[in-house]
């Protein structure tokens, strides 16, 4: 049994802190708040009827935050979050950087020149790159989707600086989600990870049957081998 010292570890948080409103808003703030995946409404304090001890109603969106997405969101009769195994939200998992000039469409052909075999199978992908600016962020084309699958990687995860949704129809967004590979979104901290292999933890906050999407506490633990 290979044995873990845990003053080496080195622990990275990739989740966004989500903060409640703390008032009712409109409707004409709840679009922004959909889009940019804040949509939780203000926290409802209840008095427990048992004993002294309270607790808080939550009314927020599935994907809310740094989140994993699953096939139903797309699919109508995708899996939804309790239809995969534990192990899926948790392993090996390999970080590409890309340092491109802006808007360079991610082809096969960048990925194959940075994988150098890392990708095993099973494994958890984090995609990155140095772009700073919305105008600048390199776009996924399809190939890449395709190329994971035959990789056999079982999530893919990334941060703003990363494009996914093009084109409209096709896109590597929904070429993972339609053969079953979820997707970690909006995680940030990705500029500080140090290894291009290491661990990821991302497990569901929410294991409720139906769930299209839960929001994770998503951590990435360096400063061992995993092989």
């Amino acid at each position: 049994m290979q044995k873990i010292d845990q003053a080496e570890i080195r622990t990275i948080d990739i989740t966004s802190t989500i903060i409640p409103s703390e008032e009712p808003f409109g409707p004409d703030q709840i679009s922004t708040r959909v889009i940019n995946e804040s949509l939780i409404y203000p926290l409802k304090k209840y008095q427990s009827a048992i004993d002294d001890s309270t607790y808080l109603m939550v009314t927020l969106k599935s994907h809310l935050g740094t989140h994993v997405e699953c096939p139903n969101h797309l699919l109508p009769n995708g899996k939804d979050i309790t239809e995969f195994p534990v192990e899926t939200w948790f392993g090996r998992m390999v970080f590409f950087k890309f340092d491109l000039p802006p808007q360079t469409p991610i082809t096969r052909s960048h990925l194959i020149e940075m994988d150098q075999g890392r990708l095993k199978g099973k494994d958890i992908v984090l995609l990155h790159s140095t772009a700073t600016k919305k105008d600048e962020v390199p776009q996924l084309t399809p190939e890449v989707g395709h190329y994971f699958l035959e990789k056999k990687v079982k999530m893919v995860g990334f941060d703003t600086s990363i494009g996914f949704a093009l084109p409209a129809k096709g896109n590597t967004h929904d070429i993972l989600l339609e053969n079953n590979v979820p997707l970690l979104e909006w995680v940030i901290n990705l500029d500080k990870l140090q290894q291009d292999v290491s661990y990821l933890i991302s497990l569901p906050g929410l294991k409720v049957k139906g769930m299209d999407a839960s929001p994770v506490w998503a951590v990435v633990l360096e400063g061992m081998e995993v092989r």
